[in-house]
């Protein structure tokens, strides 16, 4: 078994947590910048037409490239999920950016941290093989619920960012 490889939040400064991360919309060109200044490749994914689970499942499979019924089943992801190093031999890490969730947390909330459970799980797992994969969630509004991801998300904001 290979080490833990460094998480997103230790090559970024000032983001706090791991595998589910939360940051303000406007620190994604900072982030994204040094994220890969790290070797992390990211793959966006656009939430801000996400509500429901028809249009989740195949943007999420799409957004990592996920094979088979990954786009229209849960447990599919998870088995995709745990190859994410055979669907990006060419990369170590990878970086999951969700612009937006806001609408898809607020409209299937029970879905959503079923997903950011699934992600962080991932994480997790992967990271204790030696691939790195983390998410973070740019939400459009700064009232953003994230205490609401589920205890393996560990998510946090920025530690300079005033949730005010």
């Amino acid at each position: 078994m290979t080490a833990s490889v460094p998480g997103i939040a230790d090559v970024v400064p000032d983001l706090v947590g791991q595998h589910v991360l939360t940051a303000a919309a406007h620190r994604y060109d900072a982030i994204a910048a040094a994220a890969r200044r790290h070797g992390y490749l990211l793959r966006d994914l656009d939430g801000a037409a996400l509500t429901s689970r028809s249009r989740v499942l195949p943007a999420l499979a799409g957004a990592l490239r996920l094979p088979g019924a990954a786009d229209h089943n849960v447990d599919a992801i998870v088995d995709a999920l745990r190859d994410l190093p055979q669907w990006w031999p060419e990369h170590q890490r990878l970086l999951l950016c969700w612009h937006g969730p806001d609408s898809f947390a607020a409209a299937a909330p029970h879905l959503w941290t079923v997903i950011c459970q699934v992600l962080a799980d991932a994480s997790g797992d992967l990271a204790t093989a030696g691939f790195a994969f983390e998410t973070v969630l740019f939400p459009v509004s700064p009232d953003f619920d994230d205490r609401a991801l589920p205890p393996g998300a560990s998510s946090s904001r920025s530690r300079t960012e005033n949730r005010g």
